[in-house]
């Protein structure tokens, strides 16, 4: 059977209506949240963020993280004493898998997190502290498992 140009025309019309209706069925299933909840309250503070990522750039030694047998070491500068704050795991994708830990250190002033607690997957990483001068700082980096 040979095709003329009309019936060419609708076959392809067809076809790419097929197509779109495809993505049409399968985005309405998909999840679509937003990145943040809490999304215009973080950006009412981001000016606080910028500061606290310079006073991060400014220390002589910096925060280290690195995946071992035992789990995610992070290692926290001795040059500074920490006086509290806060590990967040976030997860762009899906915020069930975003994980927050509060900072508790051992003598070696390091803090190891289990790989039980996290999936597959790329996470960002935000490490925010204070010194006793109640000095804040940030560190921003992702990680992949």
């Amino acid at each position: 059977m040979k095709l003329n140009w009309g019936q060419s025309i609708t076959l392809v019309i067809i076809l790419f209506m097929g197509f779109i209706l495809t993505l049409v069925y399968k985005m309405h299933y998909r999840d679509a949240d937003l990145v943040r909840d809490d999304y215009y309250e973080q950006e009412v503070l981001y000016n606080g963020k910028k500061q606290s990522i310079l006073n991060y750039k400014k220390l002589s030694d910096k925060i280290k993280i690195t995946q071992k047998e035992e789990g995610i070491v992070i290692n926290f500068p001795s040059s500074i004493h920490i006086k509290g704050g806060n590990v967040e795991f976030y997860r762009a994708d899906d915020k069930s898998l975003d994980k927050n830990y509060n900072i508790e250190l051992d003598k070696e002033l390091r803090m190891i997190l289990p790989y039980e607690d996290f999936r597959v997957g790329r996470y960002e990483i935000n490490i925010t502290f204070n010194d006793n001068s109640n000095k804040s700082y940030l560190y921003e980096t992702t990680i992949n498992f």
